[in-house]
């Protein structure tokens, strides 16, 4: 039967989303393979938000909706990412990382060597100098002899 009109233009927008679907399903699978491949990457909040309770029963209904939408290929590589990330996740909840109250003050109008040489402008200074302590350690294992 040959469609004339409007039908002729329907069939060849249906056959074009099936093929925009299986372009936005490889695409898809890509960007899971990439996160499978950097899963220990991410940020240690993001990985230990995504393996509490309930970010692990997020990424369940996640992976029914792949698999229901794009099909088993796809939902197989996003439940390697999946357990990629679980496998690199904190034990602990992560801490905020860098120094907490940091001074800052303003940058000066002379600029040293450096800052000439690479054509750098810099705004603000924070401050260099950190306090540390040394590493205290009790034990009897630590302070004890070593040797005989």
């Amino acid at each position: 039967m040959t469609m004339v009109g409007g039908a002729k233009f329907q069939e060849s927008v249906i056959e074009w989303s099936k093929k925009s679907t299986n372009l936005y399903t490889f695409v898809f699978a890509v960007l899971l393979a990439v996160w499978a491949l950097y899963a220990s990457k991410l940020p240690a909040l993001a990985r230990w938000q995504l393996s509490s309770t309930p970010g692990r029963l997020l990424l369940l209904l996640l992976l029914y909706i792949v698999y229901d939408l794009c099909g088993w290929t796809v939902a197989l590589i996003f439940t390697i990412a999946v357990a990629l990330t679980w496998a690199a996740r904190p034990l602990f909840v992560p801490a905020n990382e860098g120094f907490a109250n940091m001074k800052t003050t303003k940058a000066s109008k002379e600029k040293w060597f450096v800052e000439k040489v690479l054509h750098q402008k810099p705004k603000e200074i924070v401050e260099d100098r950190i306090d540390t302590m040394a590493v205290e350690e009790d034990s009897p294992a630590v302070t004890g002899r070593t040797s005989k």
